[in-house]
């Protein structure tokens, strides 16, 4: 990128784009792009949720809760750009963002072309098989070796995944929703998830990760003497089976120097039916684990939920076909 910047409070707004514009001088272009430097990334997602504008250093910064779990900065954001950002989060648009990598404060979004789901065009997904009628017999307990074997077996290369790099990583939800899919389908076994929700008093302590969630399954597994205990499968993040609070703290104690979070931190448990409960304590709490059923594929199904008080019973067959469009 470009060495020396006049910097400029320059907005363009254009209907369905937003730049906060950088002069340069003159032998780079400001091409979204164009990544060189390693200071910039792109990413294609849509906003799910608006913080409310606060203050930090510097002036008033938005968070926009993204659809692949992370969390963008919009700082000193205009009227114009604010209404911008909510129209696209009531039509469910989705953008490609232009982003520094440090702290994921955006430079420019736009409107995007097309989205598929993270598939490229040159790649065929696999499509689900359908899921045989295990439900009234599913193996709800499993032993310890059991889940060891079944974490073995869980499809490890998804597009974008750490493993798959491409431009848009591979996001937790699908790959959950893959997981727990063929643990009924496949090894008739009965899986939940974990939603770690991360809180504002996690992202204002000096913590520089800037997610607002991640999520597992995890499997009810008989383990010393007989215990039930759940064990998270993130075959992702993971090098096999562990308890909730060690996965939980595979993020909220890998953020970096100058956070404040205890290592020893618990994050409380809710039910999916609960999600208000989460926004309420969105500021009391670090972090918040939302213990659902499998069949939970995005934290807006467990809002859904929580304001009507109808619970997920049964597959939602287009989550499915969604989530296997980044299996590979």
């Amino acid at each position: 990128m470009c060495r020396s910047f006049l910097i400029m409070a320059v907005i363009l707004l254009c209907g369905s784009c937003y730049l906060a514009s950088y002069a340069t001088d003159g032998n780079d272009t400001n091409d979204t792009n164009d990544t060189r430097g390693s200071d910039w990334t792109t990413l294609t997602s849509r906003v799910v949720h608006l913080e409310e504008v606060h203050e930090r250093e510097g002036g008033s910064v938005v968070e926009l809760f993204l659809e692949n779990g992370m969390v963008a900065l919009l700082k000193n954001p205009t009227s114009e750009a604010l209404a911008l950002v909510r129209h696209g989060k009531f039509e469910r648009t989705y953008y490609d963002f232009f982003l520094k990598r440090r702290d994921f404060e955006i430079l420019y979004f736009k409107q995007a072309k097309s989205v598929e789901g993270g598939t490229l065009e040159d790649e065929e997904c696999e499509q689900p098989l359908p899921l045989l009628d295990t439900k009234s017999n599913l193996k709800r307990v499993v032993s310890y070796d059991e889940a060891v074997n079944l974490f073995s077996k869980m499809h490890p290369n998804f597009v974008g995944s750490r493993r798959v790099f491409r431009r848009n990583p591979s996001q937790c939800f699908r790959r959950a929703q893959v997981w727990t899919y063929e643990f009924e389908r496949d090894f008739g076994v009965e899986s939940r998830k974990y939603f770690l929700m991360f809180t504002g008093k996690f992202r204002s302590g000096g913590c520089s990760y800037n997610w607002w969630f991640h999520v597992t399954p995890y499997l009810s597994v008989a383990y010393r003497r007989g215990e039930v205990v759940p064990l998270t499968m993130d075959r992702e993040y993971a090098a096999g089976p562990i308890d909730r609070d060690s996965w939980s703290r595979l993020f909220v104690n890998s953020t970096g120097g100058g956070c404040n979070v205890p290592r020893d931190v618990v994050c409380p448990v809710i039910s999916e039916n609960q999600y208000d409960v989460y926004k309420r304590e969105y500021n009391r709490y670090y972090c918040i684990i939302i213990d659902t059923a499998r069949f939970y594929y995005y934290p807006e199904d467990m809002e859904e939920a929580s304001r009507s008080g109808r619970v997920r019973s049964s597959w939602n067959m287009n989550n499915v076909n969604d989530a296997y469009t980044e299996k590979r």
